[in-house]
């Protein structure tokens, strides 16, 4: 969570057998302290009571974060907004992640990112709770 300045909070989110591993253990601590350090409220997600659909959408729209995609603010309002406006119901994600590329002029190698960053930071309203992939159709919330 951003304030207008500086972000002001953040969580890792790990399932019990990611934390029992020492590598990921050593740099949640390192999280942990650097965290403090800043004074950033920074928490682990406990995921036991997620469900498997629920970790592996997250873990599916979180990918934006590993490619070499930088977000854009207004490439990402724009792809967002052609997202949304064509979306239907049934039909497959990479068939709506192409269409809102070429309405709103995203290229084709990050589309896939910019629907995924849109989709981590709400602004594409994707139901989480239900399995996404690119050869399944998708739910939006409200």
């Amino acid at each position: 969570q951003r304030s207008k300045t500086r972000i002001t909070q953040a969580r890792s989110i790990k399932t019990p057998a990611d934390r029992a591993e020492p590598e990921v253990a050593q740099r949640l601590n390192i999280e942990y302290r650097w965290s403090n350090e800043i004074e950033l409220d920074w928490a682990i997600v406990e995921t036991e009571d997620f469900t498997k659909d629920l970790l592996s959408s997250l873990r599916f729209i979180r990918r934006w974060f590993e490619d070499p995609f930088t977000p854009n603010k207004e490439s990402a309002s724009r792809f967002s907004d052609a997202f949304n406006r064509g979306y239907e119901v049934g039909t497959p994600l990479s068939e709506l992640i192409d269409a809102a590329a070429r309405r709103s002029r995203t290229k084709s190698e990050v589309a896939l990112s910019q629907f995924q960053y849109c989709a981590w930071s709400n602004q594409i309203r994707l139901d989480v709770r239900r399995p996404v992939g690119l050869d399944r159709s998708i739910v939006l919330l409200p």
